[in-house]
């Protein structure tokens, strides 16, 4: 079984670095790359997550050389909760609303949702805010309805 500093050498060797860019990336010292390359010493728990970016490879690989697949692998439904950026950016001024405004948004935003879904562009969903699916909880093309959007 390979050593911690080993595993760390090879995977720099098969990427091309040299210790220089692992220094310049990590900020680990010249002498402390060498040292852990040559066994002298473990890397810190702090060094571990620059050293795993640099070198492509997961904390888990270099601490105990195994991957688990479940730990390194997004499955499909995971990879669907990922925010874009604009997502990131509405999230972030909603945050910034006062309550009263939250409502607005939130009612205006499940009357657009229904409408999406009447027409067959989307898929219902258990609304984290009423508990309920929101598809049923107002009829998109009643415009008599109360939205609350002032």
């Amino acid at each position: 079984m390979q050593s911690i500093g080993n595993r760390i050498k090879t995977k720099r060797k098969e990427l091309n670095l040299t210790i220089k860019q692992i220094h310049e990336n990590t900020g680990l010292s010249i002498g402390n790359i060498s040292d852990i390359e040559n066994d002298k010493y473990a890397p810190s728990i702090a060094s571990l997550l620059p050293l795993s970016q640099i070198l492509k490879c997961s904390i888990d690989w270099i601490i105990t050389g195994t991957n688990t697949p479940q730990q390194i692998q997004i499955t499909e439904n995971e990879c669907s909760h990922i925010l874009s950026a604009t997502e990131i950016s509405i999230i972030d001024m909603f945050r910034d609303l006062d309550e009263r405004d939250k409502e607005d948004i939130y009612d205006c935003l499940t009357l657009k949702y229904n409408r999406a879904i009447k027409r067959g562009k989307t898929t219902s969903y258990n609304s984290p805010y009423t508990g309920k699916n929101d598809s049923k909880k107002s009829d998109p093309d009643d415009h008599n309805s109360s939205s609350g959007i002032a």
